[in-house]
């Protein structure tokens, strides 16, 4: 018979173009199922990191429009995603803040952005030592607020 047999009434070559086109359904429904719980995921966290801020905003205490909180969270998000940190930056993002609204603003702004917070992307590209460093701008500012490791 060749290469290609039969086992039973079912040829080989059927039964592995099922279990191909079973395998690659699978692989598909999981890969954009991650995908969509993740999303999903971000999104609720987004919402209450919102609503975190939202009821610790003083709208008086607010010196930075929408725009620059946009601005400014672009801004460390571009300094601290791929290969290396741009360390500077994130210190002249944080030099722009002058209250506590001010740094909420901008975690709110900032939000969920693959897949971690503000602090978390700090905290994880950040050592200690540059971590102190954003600490004592905020401190500086005015502003008692502390990031940290962990």
């Amino acid at each position: 018979m060749g290469i290609v047999g039969k086992i039973g009434n079912v040829s080989v070559t059927k039964l592995v173009l099922v279990v191909l086109v079973i395998g690659i359904a699978g692989w598909l429904l999981s890969y954009f199922g991650v995908k969509i719980f993740n999303n999903l995921r971000d999104a609720i966290r987004n919402k209450d990191l919102v609503d975190k801020a939202n009821a610790e905003i003083k709208d008086s205490d607010v010196t930075l429009t929408s725009a620059q909180a946009s601005t400014l969270a672009d801004k460390i998000f571009s300094a601290l995603r791929g290969w290396g940190t741009d360390e500077e930056a994130v210190y002249s993002a944080f030099r722009m803040l002058r209250s506590r609204s001010d740094l909420l603003l901008l975690s709110r702004t900032f939000g969920v952005r693959g897949g971690r917070t503000l602090s978390e992307w700090l905290s994880s590209d950040l050592s200690q030592k540059e971590l102190d460093k954003v600490n004592q701008i905020l401190a500086t500012n005015g502003i008692t607020y502390s990031f940290f490791i962990g």
